[in-house]
């Protein structure tokens, strides 16, 4: 079940916008002098990296995010062959994908939603009173990212609910449907106006 976190909410929009994990990540390389590997995807899980010298995995080695770069730590011969195997995604960083949750946020208060939202010091998504989120927002929050990262390849069905990408829509009116189809959904929204004294 998707919760509040960041990381939960991730999976869902990289579902989404069909940027799924791809677990075949395989580099080859024979070693002459330089010990720092370039990895050939760009957007690797950095925890699934394994490294194998000679047919023997090793845990003598770093991961350079900046650079994509693996470095091996360890003593290396002339002509070690170097296999490196990782998880990717083929479009995507998690730090791409999170700043287009955060903009998503901004869509709720334009809106006139009865909640605004933020991302927490502890990665989670909040509203600003400290309210968790239902899971249907959650899921309103996941559909708009990903109409902002990639308004032509979205599709989301949920209880009740159900939706997917016109293509002759922008991004913006693709965002105003779904408000309009999340208020058809749970009744109106509630309307706050400012305080004024």
């Amino acid at each position: 079940m998707i919760t509040n976190s960041v990381s939960d909410i991730i999976p869902v929009i990289r579902g989404l916008i069909n940027d799924k994990n791809r677990i075949d990540g395989r580099d080859s390389y024979i070693f002459e002098t330089d010990n720092k590997f370039r990895l050939i995807e760009d957007f690797i899980n950095a925890s699934t990296i394994t490294v194998f010298v000679g047919g023997n995995q090793i845990t003598t080695f770093t991961y350079d995010s900046d650079n994509n770069r693996v470095t091996i730590t360890s003593a290396l011969s002339a002509d070690d062959t170097i296999i490196i195997r990782y998880n990717y995604y083929k479009k995507y960083s998690d730090t791409e994908v999170q700043g287009f949750l955060e903009s998503a946020l901004a869509y709720f208060p334009m809106y006139q939603y009865k909640k605004t939202f933020e991302v927490n010091n502890n990665d989670e998504i909040v509203a600003v009173n400290d309210l968790e989120p239902t899971i249907n927002e959650l899921y309103i929050i996941a559909q708009i990212t990903s109409i902002l990262i990639d308004p032509q390849n979205v599709r989301i069905a949920i209880p009740d609910l159900s939706m997917g990408a016109k293509r002759d829509m922008s991004d913006q009116e693709q965002i105003q449907m779904v408000f309009a189809h999340f208020k058809d959904y749970i009744g109106t929204f509630d309307i706050e106006s400012p305080n004024r004294d």
